[in-house]
């Protein structure tokens, strides 16, 4: 656990020092381009591509084979706003079982599968601001709606 907590500051260090094109550990990077951000993960060995009105309103969390996707903003008050989660599955079985778990909570989807395993995805199922938080709540919605074009992204690394 505190080997996760120190790469989760390292990665927070990082981003914050040097913006988006960033090493966020030797296992992540983060690319810029004119049109799009590349996310690359060496440790699950896929890549993605957010959309560049991304830039500066994410931050990711990784925690065992899950990946979390939150919505940056300035409140200071502790909660994290999830846009969305990756899990990744090295097995057929791996896969049934987080079925399992998830089935009561939420709606899992597979978005990727090949013979190195399978990525899914899950999305909150709060409502992630309130009504005198409109200005977050709006920019959160238009996050929200690129999300299916980043599935459609994810792609292995070569």
């Amino acid at each position: 656990m505190k080997k996760y907590l120190l790469m989760l500051m390292i990665f927070i260090m990082v981003f914050t020092f040097t913006g988006c094109k960033s090493s966020t550990s030797r296992d992540n990077s983060i690319e810029t381009s004119k049109d799009y951000i590349q996310y690359e993960n060496d440790t699950y060995n896929f890549s993605l591509q957010l959309p560049k009105s991304w830039e500066g309103k994410y931050y990711i969390e990784e925690v065992n084979n899950e990946l979390y996707f939150y919505h940056k903003n300035d409140l200071d008050d502790g909660r994290k706003i999830e846009l969305f989660t990756l899990h990744i599955s090295n097995t057929k079985e791996e896969w049934e079982e987080l079925q399992k778990q998830y089935e009561d909570i939420c709606l899992i989807d597979k978005i990727y599968e090949d013979e190195q395993g399978i990525i899914s995805i899950t999305y909150p199922t709060d409502v992630p601001y309130g009504d005198d938080e409109k200005e977050y709540c709006e920019e959160y919605n238009k996050m929200e709606d690129d999300i299916s074009n980043i599935q459609k992204s994810i792609d292995r690394i070569k």
